[in-house]
């Protein structure tokens, strides 16, 4: 006989409720969230988008290449400057990238005993330390860090696809095992993540983690001791009640619709159609919302290159809807040149975002929220009675509940369909033709949320 709880989840998927998954405090807190990710290390100096064998000899390989010209210190505050001026909440910075480096003074030691040579105390600049520096920028500018450090990909240690490689080594590069791999990779997230105990917001795993459980255990082990609140990017499934997943490209976009729960993966999403990006699975028992980074600069360009053009302002907008207005947190990359000051066109580009979002989002014409009702509407004064957009946010805190809503206008007291979609999540922004003569705006929906927001908007 099925038990009682069985037949619950079945009644569940076929009235066509979510599933029964429901975020954890750190997931529910990450989401709703536009953040950027900070390209700034050895590949910044080198001239080169990270490390592999075919580039390494290039620069990289020589940790004095790190810092040329700086004055003991980074410009951190520049980052600063423009995370505030595009609105951003959180930032990512990548303190050990896949060519090994390390931006803050690592005291760990190689197998025989040697320091570990690639690090910032080694470099042109042996008195930076970035990470240091990135972490008071936060707390100056009320951003949310977090760091990156990518244990797919380590150059220096001759690592690739989270394995030692049987490569003959390279100048510059060390042999170590795959076990003294993951002892160097567990000491220094230790340092890292020791340096400011409960503090960040996100941690970043790019390419995954070893599928090794003695190291899964031991890594679990630190993240619960040092930074237990943080969300982790491609943890999953040996951090999984922080668990966040990448949405499967880097163009700024997430499919529609993107629901909260599904696969996770491990570097690309694993799912039954990516082509589009992993948009998840509403039926899903996994709780693993979605994150969707992009860059500045054109052609994927994560790291700064000098005359790069950037997106436009046009293309940065369509980034946001189709993230933050996709139920997807956004990162958007910030790529400082060797001098570590944020390239003036690229301040021009974080400006003219921010001046944007906060002209249109900041302040909706009307807004009306509601608890436990399949319906919400909102009337419109009467001095503002054209709109083009409408956003919804549900609350979420007992998993996400709406499979299917509807939006109409009342014109000329007439109902109009206006927008209707699936997943609405942290955030779902409708974009619909411009409509005047509009006195009141509902939503309606095939399932009762926790809570539901509808705020509209003329942009």
């Amino acid at each position: 006989m099925m038990d009682v709880r069985a037949v619950m989840v079945l009644l569940a998927v076929a009235i066509g409720v979510s599933s029964a998954a429901k975020p954890s405090a750190p997931q529910l807190s990450w989401q709703k969230q536009q953040g950027s990710i900070i390209h700034y290390n050895i590949a910044t100096f080198a001239g080169t988008q990270g490390c592999n064998r075919d580039n390494w000899l290039q620069g990289a390989h020589k940790p004095a290449t790190f810092g040329v010209g700086l004055d003991g210190k980074a410009d951190t505050d520049s980052w600063g400057k423009a995370m505030q001026a595009a609105n951003i909440t959180y930032a990512v910075y990548v303190a050990k990238h896949n060519c090994g480096f390390t931006t803050w003074p690592t005291k760990v030691k190689l197998p025989n005993g040697e320091p570990y040579g690639y690090s910032v105390q080694n470099s042109s600049c042996p008195t930076c330390n970035v990470v240091a520096d990135f972490l008071e920028t936060c707390k100056k500018y009320n951003v949310k860090p977090g760091f990156y450090y990518s244990i797919a990909t380590n150059t220096y240690l001759n690592v690739k696809s989270r394995t030692v490689q049987p490569s003959p080594l390279l100048p510059g590069q060390v042999k170590v095992t795959n076990q003294q791999f993951y002892d160097i990779a567990l000491a220094q997230l230790e340092e890292l993540w020791s340096i400011a105990p409960g503090e960040l917001f996100e941690v970043w795993f790019d390419g995954g983690l070893p599928e090794d459980p003695a190291f899964g255990d031991k890594i679990a082990a630190l993240l619960e001791k040092y930074q237990p609140q943080a969300a982790a990017f491609n943890g999953y499934p040996t951090i999984n009640t922080t668990a966040v997943r990448w949405i499967g490209t880097e163009a700024g976009i997430a499919p529609d619709p993107t629901w909260s729960t599904g696969s996770c993966g491990r570097g690309n999403a694993k799912c039954s159609d990516c082509s589009g990006g992993n948009g998840g699975d509403p039926s899903s028992p996994d709780w693993c919302p979605a994150e969707v980074d992009s860059t500045l600069q054109v052609s994927d360009t994560w790291f700064y290159v000098k005359g790069k053009a950037v997106h436009t302002l046009a293309e940065l907008q369509a980034m946001y809807h189709s993230s933050l207005g996709r139920n997807s947190n956004w990162l958007l990359d910030i790529a400082p040149p060797p001098s570590s000051t944020v390239a003036p066109i690229h301040m021009t580009q974080y400006q003219a975002l921010g001046d944007w979002i906060r002209a249109c989002y900041n302040t909706p014409i009307s807004s009306a929220s509601a608890h436990g009702t399949t319906t919400v509407s909102v009337k419109l004064p009467a001095e503002r009675q054209t709109i083009d957009r409408v956003r919804l946010q549900e609350d979420q805190s007992q998993g996400q509940l709406v499979h299917k809503y509807t939006v109409d206008a009342l014109v000329g007291g007439k109902w109009r369909p206006f927008s209707s979609g699936t997943s609405i999540g942290a955030g779902k922004i409708d974009l619909g033709a411009t409509t005047t003569g509009v006195t009141e705006v509902r939503v309606t929906m095939d399932t009762a949320p926790t809570a539901i927001t509808l705020d509209v908007f003329k942009c």
